[in-house]
């Protein structure tokens, strides 16, 4: 793989000039420039992209000396300081890119322009494409940015204070059993060790693809397959042990393939590009889906409501409103219904205890198999002893001794 070309230093870089770099299809990397005021693009060759750049604007080439009082100083202060440089490489990473993009909104922006109307055009501006999550993502930007500018009495206020993020609903879809078995029919073998390591070891997809066979143990007792990984977010050490259908894909893998979710050229997968092939298989699985439906449900000779229904019908077979990311909730939910506590799912998922009392909170007790379970546990349980015998009576709201009675267990197995 051909190594990515250096960018040039960031102080030879004229003001105006724009380096962006991207991956091309075979690997490599290319640096193309813009003009970092309108965006035109200027080309992958950076004399050249001076060239123009002078042509079109010539203050865009002057030296690059920041102004204190705008915008890019504040941001070229904050990527220097201890508090952007002890962060986790990924996390730099995201914190740079949600930088860059706040750059093209207000570069040249005095500090004391930035006001709230200022920032609320931005997040409103980015929600309206329907990223809500990335606005409020730099929203959060900002309020770090000017907790580190006041602290530093760069500013006299934050303008950020009362500025409010886009309500996000929380997602509550899950992946049912038939919906895994249909993903995974006839996938490719990267992208089926890929489900199902993110179904039953309920870890990130990072942490996934970075996987290798260093990661696997086999317990000499009783032959379990274990996964042991420190998570890349978090730092933290866990070990899982393998759900036996996931024990048999990793078993059935290569045994000279090193990496668990190789891409097709046996390297690491880049984030997107997995995420690519997921969504062009998940578009095969529905193409199938709904060709097999419209066989046994024709829409010939069918008319208004009644072939929209049958539309609709249709559409509820397709693996619709699910995404990789729904895949570790479901994992955690399936074992809430078989059982296990939450002490026992947070030693799987890495989550704290209390952060796993909130998932399962919000997924759990809405579930109509839950709410069943509940009730036919409650009758198979009937307390012994007094009845309640209600009001009014000598023995009423009286309950048998709890040290008699077996514990009821609200989610079935």
């Amino acid at each position: 793989m051909t190594a990515s070309p250096p960018l040039a230093p960031r102080e030879a870089i004229p003001a105006g000039l724009k380096p962006v770099r991207k991956r091309l299809a075979d690997g490599t990397e290319r640096i193309y420039y813009f003009d970092r005021k309108t965006g035109k693009a200027l080309g992958s060759d950076r004399e050249k992209a001076i060239e123009w750049l002078r042509d079109i604007r010539g203050d865009a080439i002057a030296p690059r000396t920041l102004d204190p009082r705008n915008f890019e100083a504040l941001v070229a202060a904050y990527k220097a300081s201890p508090e952007f440089r002890d962060k986790k490489p990924s996390t730099r990473t995201q914190y740079a890119y949600e930088l860059e993009e706040l750059l093209g909104d207000l570069h040249g922006v005095r500090l004391a322009d930035i006001t709230p109307a200022v920032i609320y055009a931005i997040r409103d501006k980015v929600a309206e494409r329907g990223h809500r999550h990335k606005a409020n993502s730099l929203v959060r930007m900002l309020r770090i940015l000017f907790s580190f500018a006041k602290a530093r009495r760069l500013v006299s206020s934050k303008p950020t204070e009362d500025v409010t993020l886009v309500p996000v609903s929380p997602r509550t879809e899950v992946w049912t059993q038939q919906q895994v078995d249909l993903f995974l029919a006839d996938a490719r073998p990267s992208l089926k060790a890929g489900m199902a390591l993110l179904l039953y070891t309920v870890q990130r997809l990072s942490d996934v693809l970075a996987l290798t066979r260093d990661n696997l143990h086999e317990n000499q007792v009783d032959g379990r397959l274990w996964i042991g990984l420190r998570q890349n977010k978090t730092a933290a050490l866990v070990w899982t042990p393998c759900h036996s259908a996931l024990a048999e894909i990793l078993r059935a893998l290569p045994a000279d393939q090193h990496l668990l979710v190789p891409s097709p050229r046996g390297l690491p997968w880049l984030k997107r590009n997995f995420a690519r092939a997921w969504d062009k298989h998940l578009q095969a699985v529905n193409h199938t889906l709904a060709r097999e439906a419209l066989r046994a449900t024709p829409l010939c000779g069918k008319r208004g409501k009644v072939r929209e229904r049958t539309k609709a019908t249709i559409r509820q077979q397709l693996l619709s409103d699910l995404q990789r990311r729904d895949l570790r909730r479901t994992g955690m939910v399936q074992m809430a219904l078989a059982g296990a506590t939450p002490s026992q799912i947070a030693a799987v998922s890495g989550h704290s205890i209390d952060q796993t009392m909130k998932i399962l909170d919000t997924y759990i007790p809405r579930r109509g198999d839950v709410a069943a379970g509940a009730i036919t546990a409650w009758e198979a349980n009937r307390p012994l002893g007094t009845a309640f015998s209600g009001p009014g009576t000598r023995t009423g709201n009286q309950f048998p001794d709890p040290g008699n009675q077996k514990r009821l267990r609200l989610i079935s197995a």
